[in-house]
């Protein structure tokens, strides 16, 4: 590695430099003509003109009606409930739902019997009547490590 990095050294000082021609100053002695020339010859010419344009001109925005948010009709008809989880255990069920509430979210716990007989207690949160609500209590629930499963619940009429 040496002796090629030694061997690129003597290249390089073998190779003859090279010659640059030096420029002469030139000297220009003005004529009197060119002194009696038109400004408008001096001035170079503008590149752009937008910044004359642009206060000369007007723009008006068309009207609009601002957004109003319209209820879709059967929308009421259903809510939204969480559930965060089924535990066999009420302890279990007990500890979620505290963890839960920790988040600023109320949350009930049921109690079902299955056909077999078994008994599991479920941990549910809501009812939300709209989805924003909803949204913001499942990132919440979804901070928690919890996988939470959402359930559309129809009215009672």
């Amino acid at each position: 590695m040496v002796c090629a990095f030694a061997y690129g050294l003597y290249f390089l000082q073998s190779i003859p430099p090279t010659e640059t021609p030096e420029k002469q100053p030139t000297i220009s002695k003005k004529s009197p003509s060119a002194s009696k020339s038109t400004p408008a010859e001096e001035a170079p010419a503008k590149r752009f003109n937008f910044y004359d344009i642009l206060p000369e001109s007007t723009v008006t925005a068309p009207k609009v009606e601002e957004y109003r948010f319209k209820q879709k009709s059967g929308s009421e008809d259903y809510f939204y409930v969480i559930q965060t989880g089924s535990f066999k255990n009420r302890a279990d069920a007990e500890r979620q739902k505290a963890t839960i509430a920790f988040k600023g979210l109320k949350a009930n716990i049921e109690t079902v019997t299955n056909d077999k007989g078994t008994v599991w207690h479920r941990v549910k949160t809501g009812p939300f009547t709209n989805r924003s609500k909803l949204n913001s209590a499942l990132d919440k629930l979804v901070s928690l490590n919890i996988q939470p499963l959402v359930k559309k619940v129809k009215k009672d009429s």
